[in-house]
């Protein structure tokens, strides 16, 4: 996977076993899930095997940890989390003071 400054050239989603992901939860980075003609999302063969879900897409993981350290440069990884999950559930950048 090639990056291009902080953002990765290729697409990625984020699967976990479970939709709460703490620091400590394993999960796996692999292929966007494809949408069938009816609107079902088609997970990657591994990520079924594994029997894990889609959680978080590549743009929203970048464009959150972008924020918060733009926001605050020496951001935690408790802090940078946090603002992934505020954004997840308001679809708005948390603001980091």
């Amino acid at each position: 996977m090639r990056m291009s400054g902080f953002y990765a050239e290729e697409g990625w989603n984020l699967y976990s076993a479970d939709y709460e992901i703490e620091l400590d939860t394993i999960v796996v980075i692999e292929d966007p899930f494809d949408i069938d003609d009816d609107d079902n999302e088609i997970l990657p063969e591994s990520i079924v095997e594994r029997n894990m879900v889609f959680v978080w897409s590549d743009e929203l993981v970048q464009d959150c940890v972008s924020s918060a350290i733009d926001q605050k440069v020496d951001a935690s990884l408790e802090l940078i989390l946090e603002a992934i999950k505020y954004y997840d559930i308001n679809d708005d950048f948390m603001t980091i003071e």
